[in-house]
């Protein structure tokens, strides 16, 4: 027992040593403050202790209901949407509601499966009276409209070389100079709100963004979401203002996926398609977040030119202006009889022509503060996105 003793005395003193001589080696190199460099987002948000609960648990009940069976058995689709619009404008029975709706869609969806195995050669065995009247759209798109094919046919390579090519920086040291004949713009009367966003404003944002737009794929989060919980709006609220005063963007929120839209031609070419990029919905509120602050700056020292600019502002119809003033000018030359000539101009690949270096150059001449263009900077640096088609998905393209 003595010698077992003396074993375990001998033992921890061995660990009390070496913990005393890893300790001193620890103390003589200087840790790195890792939060100096890379803000920790966390910080700040208290998460919630238990999950949210729900009381049905996902389950709906089945509406089985024999009266309605019975009431709306020979209804054909036409009269099932007046009795769905009345019931709905009345404030009718939710049970109600819920069968029409289902049977409404059975209908439908019937419809259009019979338009679509109806065999196109056998014309002489088809009502297309029937069809017609029954379903235009469908009938126009069966018989009537030439089928294009609008899905990408070249390979993964030929999309990866070409969106690289496409998407890389062209002399990415290149520096922009302000000629000389442009005049400067005074000093601003009204200073940059350095202030972040508040929860009212990010609300507003969210408010005015479209429900129908597309969410990222690589996380599958809907606007919807934060249009219903105010619970995650407090929590984005805190995540922007980490972000803004930190001047970092997250580097989650610069990912992104790219899907290709058949213009026109073959569609083995990748540059007859037209790429459209899906950001995260937290990066769309906090890009247009900074979008509202650096209008409003602009606007209120006057450095919009609003007689010439219309597009991209608030509370002005352009494009009706536009479109107005041509259409006037177009009827005098017609009726006084004079030579009118019109030029369009549409310039190529316009916003994925212009260099970074340019946007920063512009944000100073417009005396937009550092600490905003270094936020910018930070959007743009290492963003990436990932080609993706029905067929595969490219690695991603900084």
């Amino acid at each position: 027992m003595e010698e077992e003793l003396q074993q375990q005395m001998t033992d921890a003193l061995n660990e009390q040593i070496w913990d005393d001589n890893v300790q001193s080696e620890e103390d003589a190199v200087p840790s790195l403050n890792a939060q100096e460099i890379f803000p920790d987002l966390k910080k700040g948000i208290k998460l919630p202790k238990s999950p949210l609960q729900c009381d049905n648990y996902g389950f709906v009940d089945a509406n089985n209901n024999n009266e309605f069976e019975s009431k709306y058995k020979l209804c054909s689709a036409k009269e099932l949407k007046k009795v769905f619009k009345k019931l709905m404008c009345e404030n009718g029975d939710l049970k109600e509601i819920k069968f029409v709706a289902k049977k409404l869609r059975c209908h439908l969806s019937k419809n259009n499966t019979d338009l679509q195995h109806a065999d196109v050669n056998a014309s002489d065995n088809i009502d297309h009276d029937k069809l017609f009247n029954n379903n235009f759209s469908g009938y126009v798109k069966k018989f009537l409209k030439k089928k294009t094919q609008s899905f990408p046919t070249f390979g993964l390579a030929q999309c990866s070389a070409y969106f690289t090519k496409t998407l890389s920086a062209v002399i990415p040291n290149k520096t922009f100079n302000i000629p000389s004949w442009i005049p400067k713009f005074n000093s601003p009367t009204t200073p940059f709100n350095l202030d972040p966003a508040t929860y009212n404003e990010i609300t507003n944002v969210i408010r005015k963004m479209k429900p129908s737009g597309s969410p990222c794929p690589l996380d599958q989060i809907s606007v919807i979401c934060l249009k219903r919980s105010p619970y995650l709006r407090t929590y984005l609220t805190e995540i922007i203002h980490v972000a803004w005063s930190s001047g970092i963007a997250p580097s989650e929120w610069k990912k992104a996926c790219t899907i290709l839209i058949h213009k026109k031609d073959e569609t083995d070419n990748p540059s007859n398609f037209r790429p459209i990029t899906l950001e995260y919905v937290p990066l769309k509120v906090f890009t247009s977040c900074l979008r509202n602050k650096i209008f409003a700056f602009l606007s209120e020292n006057n450095y919009i030119e609003h007689d010439i600019q219309k597009g991209f502002t608030p509370n002005v119809a352009g494009t009706v202006e536009h479109t107005a003033h041509m259409a006037h000018i177009i009827n005098t030359a017609r009726i006084k009889q004079r030579s009118l000539v019109i030029t369009l101009l549409d310039l190529k690949n316009a916003f994925g022509e212009l260099h970074h270096n340019l946007i920063y150059k512009v944000l100073q001449y417009h005396h937009i503060p550092d600490p905003i263009n270094e936020l910018i900077r930070s959007l743009y640096t290492n963003f990436q996105t990932s080609i993706i088609t029905e067929k595969f998905s490219a690695p991603f393209i900084t």
